[in-house]
């Protein structure tokens, strides 16, 4: 791509120096700065950019960012990550699922309005509006749920706590849930213990994000997060950039990720901070464990009718009254 060449050029850099995974620190990092100044030129000559996809992240460490993606791989590849992890909750394919979708649902229902959820036969879930959780659309969201009984339930974490508020003030039952998953934002503490309570079930986090350079998710021991090393390369370095190694040790994530081809991002210096998990998981899988991550902050987009609109629509450029940090 232009931009690596200008880059390793600068740092006197050539991939043939790297011989051992011991040698990627000669690899100069990238930022999101690099990334947001230089989309164009993150494009493989070889690749048509009116074919791709542009992705917005969310922007929940800053100003969102644009990233180019084959939809048809990325989504291949992401699909079979997510469900590996949701199958160590005991999920198999076509169990019955509600998922809480930051993306419009754009059905029109009878009074020609917008519904706030769909069916999709694809997936055998309904979809949930997460954009719209008024008062009314989340009595929508139980008496679905109530009707469909699933099995599952997935969503960000903030727009998991706003509907688990809702069930926990009115008292509501719902049909047993096998496990809620949930990744993009940092769990809280607080919420993972609201989310559980109100749903009667246990949380399955994961550690992701839009540019798709790393992954790390909980298995069913809830004892940290387990490195995919197949999804890239995980880094964790110091102030220094030197690499973390010692457990227990906190350092700042660097991906590198394995199947976005069409923008390669290498060594990326994601600003998140991780911390080192101090012993083995009980489960046994071997890797990387990740105890917690940290540094994102907990924000919420409060509407001018005093309700709640989850995290991930900060990308969709809607201007709130106030914003709430906690």
């Amino acid at each position: 791509t232009p931009f690596y060449r200008r880059l390793y050029d600068e740092h006197h850099f050539h991939p043939s120096e790297i011989h051992s995974l011991d040698d990627v620190h000669k690899i100069p990092i990238i930022t999101k700065e690099d990334v947001r100044n230089n989309i164009d030129d993150l494009i493989p000559t070889q690749f048509d950019k009116s074919k791709l996809r542009l992705w917005v992240t969310g922007g929940s460490t800053g100003t969102p960012l644009g990233i180019y993606q084959d939809k048809f791989t990325c989504d291949l590849y992401e699909g079979a990550f997510r469900w590996r992890q949701w199958s160590w909750a005991g999920y198999k394919f076509f169990d019955r699922k509600a998922q809480l979708k930051r993306e419009g649902i754009h059905v029109i229902g009878k009074d020609g309005k917008e519904k706030c959820w769909d069916y999709n036969p694809h997936e055998n879930e309904v979809v949930l509006n997460s954009r719209e959780m008024t008062e009314d659309n989340l009595l929508q969201f139980v008496e679905v749920i109530q009707e469909f009984k699933p099995q599952f339930l997935v969503g960000f974490p903030s727009a998991l706590e706003i509907f688990a508020r809702f069930v926990t003030r009115n008292h509501v039952q719902l049909p047993p849930i096998k496990a809620c998953f949930c990744e993009t934002e940092k769990l809280y503490d607080s919420q993972r213990l609201m989310i559980e309570t109100a749903f009667n079930t246990k949380v399955f986090s994961g550690y992701g994000m839009s540019e798709r350079t790393a992954d790390a998710v909980e298995c069913e021991q809830h004892n940290g997060y387990h490195v995919s090393m197949e999804y890239g390369l995980f880094e964790l370095v110091d102030q220094n950039m030197e690499p973390v190694t010692q457990p227990g040790g906190e350092g700042n994530v660097i991906g590198t990720g394995f199947f976005n081809n069409t923008m390669p991002l290498i060594r990326y210096l994601m600003n998140d901070i991780a911390v080192l998990a101090t012993e083995p998981c009980p489960c046994k899988r071997q890797g990387i464990l990740i105890k917690e991550f940290k540094g994102r902050l907990r924000e919420y987009f409060v509407a001018r009718s005093g309700r709640l609109l989850p995290l991930q629509l900060v990308w969709s450029g809607r201007h709130p009254v106030c914003l709430d940090r906690s």
